[in-house]
């Protein structure tokens, strides 16, 4: 069985989409790491909400919305319009 991956690039803000990281995987991610997920978006969304209460924010609704930074943290971006504004990507 041959497994294959796709080869993804860093944007701008050196993210890649978890779509991305996904398909660079090719094969599902474990409960743990779906649970690593979670934890740092929600932690993002909190950071964001509590520095940002009148901006609007973005719902993630698909894989391609949330961008995971090189480091490893969800980046505010995922939720941030106006991070989103910033950095010339499209809106959600």
């Amino acid at each position: 069985m041959s497994q294959s991956w796709r080869a993804a690039e860093l944007n701008a803000d050196s993210c890649l989409s978890l779509r991305q990281i996904l398909g660079s995987f090719g094969a599902p991610v474990s409960e743990e790491q779906a649970w690593a997920v979670v934890y740092e978006a929600a932690k993002c969304l909190d950071a964001c909400l509590a520095s940002k209460a009148s901006a609007p924010m973005k719902s993630v609704t698909e894989a391609h919305h949330l961008m995971v930074h090189s480091e490893g943290f969800v980046h505010p971006s995922t939720f941030d319009t106006k991070a989103t504004k910033r950095a010339g990507g499209a809106l959600y």
